[in-house]
């Protein structure tokens, strides 16, 4: 099984599709494309599984801007 010989073992294929989604949320791509890319039926399932994600990718461009416009 490809699992056991990337070693792994201790990981479901659920935790590596979270990190998936996570991953693609955290370098931009949009949340419609991901929730379509992973299947699911609305986006809103993806807001409610990636909301800690998406707070952080906000509380990023909210300190960039911040960065941009007072320094």
């Amino acid at each position: 099984m490809l699992r056991m010989r990337l070693r792994l073992d201790t990981m479901v294929t659920h935790d590596l599709r979270k990190g998936f989604g996570s991953v693609l949320l955290s370098q931009g791509v949009d949340i419609m494309t991901v929730s379509h890319w992973m299947g699911h039926a609305n986006p809103g399932i993806m807001m409610e599984i990636y909301a800690k994600v998406l707070l952080e990718e906000e509380k990023w461009h909210s300190d960039t801007i911040g960065k941009a416009l007072f320094q």
